[in-house]
Formats: C-alpha cells, structure tokens, sequence
C-alpha cells in the first residue's frame, strides 16, 4: 500500500501541505472501473481524504455491534451506512465502497496531503545485502525485494519482516495510553474530524515518536480497497466467500465448479434448495492473475502476483491441488479441512477468541501451527457439526487460565499474601476466567503453576479485597469457566456484524449466506486506542480489567449530571455500591478529578437508583 499510494514522498518531505481536490474527486470516482483500479498509475490519485454523506455506502464502521454484552469493546465492520451527520473517509474506502455499491458516495469535500520538497542531508542505509538511498529508492519496496529469497529461518529475514510490519504501518499509527493521578490531571486537545475542542483528563494519549495518522489510514483503507476489488470480482463471476480477514479471503470453489446447498442462497438445486455458486479452481486462478499488474517491486526478485492461492494449504505434498472444505463459525472463527471415506483432517484452524488462555495441555502441533489444544477442541467442534462420533478431550473439564505478568504493584501485593518467593516483578501468575453471577467486583489471582491438575485446589487472592479462595470450593458469587463451557459456545458465537439470511440480526443458530449488517448512525463517541499495549503481549494485568478511552465519559471528571445525581444519593449506599471511599466520592460530587474506573462504578451505581421525573 505505502508503494502503490507513493507515501514514501510524504515521509521524506521537508512540509507537507493540503489541497483541496473536490472536483477532482468527484470526477475520478465517476470514472473509475476494475480496470482502471489494476493500473498501478491510478493509485497515487487515491491518497486523499473526503467529507461524504454516508448513504446506505458501504464503509467501514466501528461501534458495538450485536446485544452489547462484551461490554465496551466496540469493532470494525464494513457495512452499509447511513448518516445525517457528514464523516470524513480515506479515499480508498470511499473508492472501495464505489466498487461495492455501484455508486459513489455524495462528496461534499476533498483534499490531499502533498509532500513540499524534500528533507536535507538523509543518508544511505545498509539494507541486509544492498542499501536504501531515500533520495532514489522507496523503503518499502527494498524492504520487501531484499527479504524475498531469504531463508525464512534465518535472523535477516525474521528481521526484515519485523521492519517491514513495523516500519510499513505500525509506528505511524502509535500511540501509548498514560494514566496519571488524580491531582495531575492535564488540559488536552481534542480532534476528531469536524470536531475540536479541549478536556481536563487523567488518562492521556501520547503519539508515538513516528505518529502521522494519515498516512496509517491510508494503508489500512488501500488494503480494504484490494479486498473490495477481490470481492467484486469474485461476485460478478456469480461466486462468493466463506470468509474474508484482514488480508485474504477463503472463496468458495471446486475444481469444476457446481451450487452447493446454503440457506440464503440466490441460486436453486433441482429439488428447489437454497444453494449458492462454486466457481472453478481455474476461474479462480484467473482472478488471482488479474493481480499480477498491481506488483509494486522488481519482476526479477518478487515475480508473482500480490494475490495468490496458499500453495501450503491447497496443494498436497505431491503438488496437487486438493478440495479444501471450511467450517465458519463467524468473520475470525473458521476452520479448514480435508475429508474422505475414513473422516476428515484439519489444515488450518482460527485461535481467535482462544488465543489469550494459558495452554491446559503441552504441545503444538505442526500441520495447523496451533497449539495442541485448540487443535483437539476444533476436532471435538467439527465432528459435532458434521455430526460424527466425538471424544471429549481429557483436559475439557479443567478451569480456563489466564497467564499474568506481575507488572503492577497491587499485583505484586495480591500475590505477596499467597506467595512471597513467586511475588517477584515479571515473574508470572495465573487467573482464572470467571463468569461474574452479581456484579461484584472479583479477580482472582494465584502464582504460576504449569501443572494443570493442581489449579482446581490452589489458593487464589481477589486482588479487590485481599480474600483468599480456592475454585473448588468457591465462597464466591462467580461461576469458573472451564474448557468445556468454553467450546460449547465457541461453535454458537454470532456473527453481530451481519444479518441473518432473513435479514434478522445473528444469532446464535443463524447459518446460511450472511448479509451486511445495515447501520444508521444515531450518535457519535470520540474514542481512544482500542487496546493497550499490554494486550499485544496477551499477560498484561490489563487485559483482565479492559477499558476503552471514551473522551467526555470517562475523563476522570464527572459532568453536572452526574455531580446533580451523586449529590441526590446518600453516600453510604455509593460506598456500598462502588466500594469507593467517602473521599473519592465527595471529590467526584465536587466536580474534582478522580480516577477515570471511579466515574464508571459511580455511573453504573446510580443506575440502580430509580428517578422521577
């Protein structure tokens, strides 16, 4: 993306400036076909940002999707728009949605980023065997042209492909969340299109050395737009996709082709089922070809196509093309496998939603590059579903684990009650995953203990109230999830960011050929970072206590309302409710700052108390 947009330019620019290019892009997007979109020439024009009308165009959207259970975690889905309110869109998803709807979205403002001469006394760089010239060369290209070849093993080429995730997106993007005191609460700047405007906060923020937003979001749009192009491709040659992730998509093909059974379908079998396309294995070949234009490098070095058909999964170990099958669950849960007369042999198998549980059985295994475990719970799935005989695996009834780094002093502390040799920093303790029965605020945590049958009797400590418990007899309101419990629902997870074949939202029982989800944007949130850098490392304390930077919901200060409605609520029953001091509460009444946590327990508390108006 950053060679085919030409962002090199922006990057070693010594200023950039911004263009106003409305009429431009309204032209262009009258223009634009599949063809003109394999042209590398037509990408530079896509580098730009608009204001549209959001129509029923398909975009991408983050909000909470589904019945909000997962608290307020919010996803990214691509669907079908519809705004009162103007929104800014990077050109590649405004283009995408072009492709997908037939129609350009309304442009009510356009402009581009353009670089204004060129940063002075740059220097040459050893790149593995050759050198960058930031004056003649694009980074990105040699960091992919130099580490084509390379042995995969090898220290250069685990280097190379470090640099170039980090260096091509990453860093762009970074920005690290600071949370300080309650005394030290800072004034800070806030910026989301249209909008501006200023807050006191205790939770921050801070750009990362390298931060240049719009660059970021022009890569992430570039890579959806080559997905839509996939995807309008795929549909004018009547076929469609089990699933799509971030950079592939699993179509649905056979080696001759035929309709294949699925509720939703728009074509018919002979006894009048539902039934959707399967395209032929070569039509499919003359899709990934197709792509061959938009190769940004050196045909000498990096010959193929951007796109290409996984040879390791498609492909037996002779080299002959084999008929894959899938299971999908929802847009990240989805298995692929073989089958004959004996059964069927898993190949490829999501972590997604697993990924995160300390393992209960040892091992990985080669074939799915997965541990051991995930495989045998997706086996146990698959067999249901494809109802043969099953096994439960001996680990199933074992409670789910998290692994914790000891990172945080009242961590440390917690452990220190149980263990005080093991409650050393980054050393490592385990929590299990609870299913909270009343609200009352638990997190257990018990030191590191690789021996899974030993968990159920280890004494664990509620990091809220210094309390000690064990999980075979637990004394408190919680339910302990076990693996079983886990991939019972696993297989039953809703896709929320899609319709039913009906057009009903999902649930749990939905199957079929899933449609876009539609969504009217009733109200707008400006939040920060998804997620926390310790979530990248899946052991962060963090992770067990997620929270989501809502700018103007949880600054840290609470607002007249809420001041109004503490003052009205005896502080005995907030005490009780929050299990906050009298002093923070008081402080909160007063409009001062207090932790941003403090605000949420207080707005979740006077919801409990009934209001007249």
């Amino acid at each position: 993306m950053n060679t085919l947009l030409g962002l090199w330019s922006l990057l070693i620019a010594e200023k950039v400036r911004v263009r106003d290019v409305t009429q431009e892009v309204q032209a262009l997007l009258q223009s634009l076909s599949l063809d003109r979109l394999l042209d590398q020439r037509t990408w530079p024009k896509l580098a730009f940002f608009a204001l549209i009308q959001p129509d029923g165009d398909i975009l991408p959207v983050r909000t909470i999707y589904g019945d909000g259970q997962s608290g307020n975690q919010t996803n990214i889905g691509l669907n079908p728009l519809t705004s009162d309110k103007p929104i800014w869109f990077a050109g590649p998803d405004i283009v995408g949605s072009t492709l997908l709807k037939g129609r350009p979205p309304k442009i009510l403002r356009a402009i581009r980023i353009e670089p204004v001469g060129i940063q002075k006394d740059m220097k040459s760089v050893m790149l593995g065997t050759g050198s960058v010239d930031p004056y003649r060369d694009d980074f990105f290209r040699k960091v992919i042209e130099e580490r084509k070849g390379k042995q995969k093993t090898g220290p250069l080429y685990y280097f190379l492909k470090i640099l170039a995730n980090a260096g091509c997106y990453g860093i762009y993007a970074e920005v690290n969340k600071l949370q300080v005191g309650k005394n030290d609460a800072k004034k800070i700047g806030i910026f989301s299109g249209e909008l501006s405007g200023t807050e006191r906060t205790c939770v921050m923020e801070v750009p990362g050395p390298w931060y240049f937003p719009p660059v970021a979001s022009l890569i992430t749009a570039g890579g959806r737009l080559l997905l839509a192009m996939l995807e309008r491709m795929v549909a004018d040659a009547g076929g469609t996709y089990l699933m799509c992730d971030t950079d592939s998509m699993a179509i649905v093909s056979s080696k001759r082709g035929g309709l294949v059974r699925c509720e939703g379908g728009t074509h018919r079998t002979i006894d009048r089922a539902d039934a959707i396309k399967a395209l032929p294995w070569e039509q499919v070949r003359q899709i990934v070809d197709r792509f061959k234009s938009l190769n940004p490098y050196d045909p000498k070095i990096v010959p193929e196509s951007i796109l290409n058909i996984v040879e390791e999964l498609n492909y037996d170990a002779d080299g002959r093309q084999r008929q894959l099958y899938g299971y999908g669950i929802s847009a990240k849960r989805y298995g692929l496998y073989t089958q004959d007369d004996s059964g069927f042999r898993l190949i490829k198998v999501s972590e997604h939603g697993l990924g995160l549980y300390y393992r209960p059985k040892e091992g990985r295994d080669t074939e799915c590059e997965v541990p051991v475990w995930i495989k045998e719970g997706w086996e146990w799935v698959l067999n249901r579903a494809l109802s043969l005989p099953c096994r439960e695996p001996d680990w199933f009834l074992l409670p789910v684990m998290r692994r914790i780094a000891i990172s945080t002093p009242n961590v440390m502390a917690a452990l220190r009650r149980l263990r005080r040799d093991q409650a050393r920093p980054y050393n490592f303790a385990l929590s299990p995953v609870l299913v909270n029965l009343t609200g009352v605020q638990v997190t257990l945590l018990t030191p590191f203990e690789k021996d899974s049958s030993r968990w159920m009797k280890m004494p664990h400590v509620n990091i809220h109230d210094g309390t000690t418990h064990t999980l075979d007899h637990p004394t408190l309101p919680v339910l302990v999830q076990t693996f079983e419990m886990v991939f019972r629902q696993y297989h039953r997870h809703p896709e929320s960011k899609s319709t039913a074949p009906d057009g009903s939202p999902c649930r749990a029982d939905s199957a079929g050929l899933l449609k876009r989800y539609p969504v009217t944007a009733a109200g707008f949130h400006l939040i920060g970072k998804e997620t926390e850098r310790g979530w990248e490392q899946n052991d962060d304390i963090s992770t067990l206590l997620p929270s989501l930077v809502r700018y103007g919901l949880n600054s840290g200060i609470a607002d007249d309302r809420l001041k109004r409605r503490l003052r009205e609520i005896p502080l005995a029953f907030l005490e009780r409710e929050t299990g906050l001091s009298r002093h923070t509460i008081v402080r909160a009444r007063r409009g001062q700052p207090v932790h941003a946590r403090s605000i949420r327990l207080l707005k979740n508390a006077i919801r409990k108390v009934p209001v007249q108006e």
